[in-house]
């Protein structure tokens, strides 16, 4: 933060706001309405990018479409990076504020599809980039609680938490508090397309590609939204590993896998999901809903 505060601080042209807390950023987003902005900057994590894609998209402070800019500033940066947004946030900034200078945002800007999420029908929906659910989500919850407290890179502490998800999934006595158990989800693609087993990963993103450079996404499909789910078993769970991080085939597929591009889907589940690095507990008793139908301008530095 030293760094971006010197940076900004000749840049009167620059409105730059710190929050304490993620209840700041939709009063942030409407107290800057009424100024005439031609960018967006979020200076943070996959969550708190989440927070203001949801505002926007649900109450349209702008009243028009301004580009979104994201500074990889948080411990996991995913979309950040897919937008070609690498490196220390400060360097990202000078970048973004170069191109502003120069007037070449808009060349810069491209439209991005968002995962829609709804728990229960009604139910306001949140925004993101990225959806998992069954086993690999319980492996984000280790690696917060028990790898990044270690103080390691975060490429480091992502390949340490992945190393030891696949390791424990490929034992079988899995107990009722184990991290690694698998829950019964049935799911529904674009309304014609069931699927119901225990499922090592299931995955939702409108990102085209993951942590450690994984692409492993199929090209069947209408949808702009990409799927991907992974059966429980050893075989499946070691294949699907080695294939996703030695290879980049243009089409990913691999056996005890489905991958397909969607436009909205429907799960029945009792187990946590996430989205954008946020947690969230559906009802057993009602689908949860991933929606593909809305989007947002971001300015890419690829």
């Amino acid at each position: 933060m030293p760094e971006i505060r010197a940076l900004l601080r000749d840049r009167p042209d620059v409105l730059h706001r710190e929050i304490a807390a993620m209840t700041d950023v939709v009063p942030l987003l409407h107290e800057w309405a009424e100024q005439n902005l031609d960018l967006v900057v979020v200076n943070g994590g996959d969550g708190t990018v989440q927070a203001v894609m949801t505002d926007i998209l649900n109450h349209d402070p702008f009243g028009r479409p301004v580009p979104l800019a994201i500074m990889p500033g948080g411990k996991t940066n995913m979309f950040a990076l897919d937008l070609g947004c690498r490196g220390k946030p400060v360097h990202v900034l000078q970048q973004l504020l170069a191109a502003a200078d120069a007037g070449t945002i808009a060349a810069r800007t491209v439209d991005r599809p968002l995962v829609g999420l709804r728990r229960v029908p009604g139910e306001p929906v949140t925004y993101g980039t990225f959806f998992g659910t069954a086993v690999v989500v319980r492996g984000v919850q280790y690696c917060r609680e028990h790898i990044y407290p270690l103080g390691l890179p975060n490429f480091i502490s992502h390949v340490v938490a992945y190393t030891m998800l696949i390791g424990g999934s490929l034992t079988r006595n899995h107990g009722p508090d184990s991290p690694f158990r698998a829950d019964d989800i049935s799911i529904t693609l674009d309304g014609d397309q069931r699927l119901s087993g225990r499922y090592f990963m299931i995955i939702v993103t409108s990102l085209d590609r993951l942590i450690l450079g994984m692409r492993p996404f199929g090209a069947h499909g209408e949808g702009r939204l990409n799927f991907l789910c992974v059966d429980h078993s050893p075989g499946v769970i070691l294949g699907v590993s080695a294939r996703a991080l030695l290879t980049r085939p243009k089409s990913f597929s691999a056996r005890g896998t489905t991958t397909r591009r969607i436009r909205n889907a429907k799960l029945m589940l009792d187990c946590p999901v996430i989205l954008d690095g946020e947690f969230f507990h559906p009802d057993p008793n009602q689908p949860l809903e991933l929606i593909g139908d809305r989007s947002l301008p971001f300015v890419e530095l690829k």
